[in-house]
């Protein structure tokens, strides 16, 4: 982990505002335990790229685990907006895993129903 933070601040010693160097960051701070450094970064790379659906999808997980579930709720519900009027695919599957941990957390079923299963 050491490292992947090292190259990542290596990456945004060069591009300060790079929002997938943020959201890399704010993953890493999430798994450190930091999560008020994880919601800060991804806020900033939001507050620069509202609409780029991988920082939706980043800051969906990492208000899953650190926010209140209405809060969550809003972040994973304009998470999984973003990927069902994006052509990035890939991010379906992503958006799946999120909107099924919200609805462990909730107690209730997933409304987004992914192309692909969930692993």
């Amino acid at each position: 982990m050491d490292e992947a933070q090292a190259a990542c601040e290596s990456v945004l010693a060069l591009e300060p505002e790079d929002g997938t160097g943020q959201a890399i960051a704010a993953g890493i701070a999430l798994d450190r335990g930091e999560s008020a450094r994880a919601q800060e970064l991804i806020a900033q790379a939001l507050d620069r790229s509202p609409g780029d659906v991988y920082l939706l999808v980043i800051g969906a997980e990492i208000a899953l685990q650190t926010q209140p579930l209405e809060v969550a709720r809003s972040v994973v519900a304009a998470a999984v907006s973003a990927v069902r009027t994006n052509p990035l695919v890939f991010l379906e599957t992503d958006v799946s895993q999120i909107e099924h941990k919200l609805a462990e957390r909730e107690g209730s079923t997933p409304v987004f129903q992914s192309a692909e299963p969930v692993v």
